[in-house]
C-alpha cells in the first residue's frame, strides 16, 4: 500500500519520501527480506511484493530526482532485497513462488495453495529490469548479468502457455496452484505488467480487451 499511496510524498515531500525508503533498507533482514511493518515490527516470511515494491519505489524516486549518489549508497542493500526474491524460485523455473497466503495483497485463505501469480511475476520482472539498469549505471557487470539472466528466465516462464507450465492462457495470464492446476479467474492486478511494459504489446492489448469485456 505504501507504494501506491506515497506518490504524494514523492511529489510534495521529496526528502521525506527518500527517508522512508532509507528506513526500509535499514531494517531489512540479513537475508534481504523487507519487514512487513517497521513500527511496530511485524514480520512475515512470504510477502514477496513488499520487497519488489521497495525496489520499484527506489527506481521511481530516482526517475523523478536523478539522485544517483543516494541510490548508489543503497546499492548493496538493494541487491540483497532483489536476491531474496530470486531465491524464492525454489524449482529454478524462473519465477518466485508463494509459500502462504501472504504472497501478495490477496492475503486470504483462498490463495493459500497458490504457487505463482501474474501480479508478483510482473512486479518481479519490472524490479529486475530496474536492477539491471542500476547495475549498468554503477558499472557492476556481475550484477547486471545476473539480473539480465533472471529476467530472461522469468519472462520465458511467464509467457509460456499454461499447457506448457507457463501462465498465459491465450487471452490473459493465470494463477497457478501448487498442484499444477490453473485458475483462470481474471484479476485486474495484472495490468501492472502493462504499466511497466514487461509483457508483449499484443498480450497487453489482449489483457485490456478481456478486462473491458468483464467491465473491469
Amino acid at each position: 500500500d505504501s507504494f501506491w499511496t506515497s506518490w504524494l510524498h514523492l511529489v510534495l515531500f521529496r526528502k521525506l519520501d527518500w527517508q522512508m525508503i532509507e528506513q526500509s533498507y535499514k531494517h531489512i533482514s540479513s537475508e534481504g527480506k523487507v519487514p512487513t511493518c517497521i513500527y511496530p515490527v511485524i514480520e512475515r516470511k512470504d510477502d514477496l511484493d513488499i520487497n519488489l515494491f521497495l525496489l520499484l519505489r527506489t527506481a521511481r524516486h530516482y526517475a523523478f530526482y536523478n539522485n544517483t549518489e543516494q541510490v548508489r549508497g543503497e546499492w548493496a542493500s538493494m541487491q540483497r532485497v532483489m536476491d531474496w526474491v530470486i531465491s524464492r524460485d525454489f524449482d529454478g523455473e524462473g519465477l518466485p513462488q508463494q509459500i502462504s497466503f501472504w504472497g501478495d495483497w490477496k492475503d486470504v485463505n483462498y490463495v493459500a495453495d497458490r504457487k505463482y501469480s501474474p501480479f508478483v511475476a510482473m512486479l518481479y520482472l519490472a524490479a529486475l529490469e530496474q536492477m539491471e539498469h542500476f547495475a549498468n549505471l554503477f558499472d557492476d557487470k556481475a550484477a547486471a548479468a545476473r539480473y539480465a539472466e533472471a529476467y530472461a528466465k522469468g519472462y520465458a516462464k511467464l509467457n509460456r502457455p499454461t499447457s506448457e507450465g507457463g501462465l498465459w492462457n491465450g487471452r490473459y495470464y493465470c494463477q497457478i496452484w501448487k498442484d499444477g492446476s490453473v485458475k483462470e479467474l481474471l484479476y485486474q492486478d495484472q495490468i501492472v505488467g502493462v504499466m511497466y511494459g514487461v509483457v508483449p504489446s499484443e498480450r497487453a492489448t489482449s489483457i485490456i480487451e478481456e478486462l473491458n469485456k468483464s467491465n473491469s
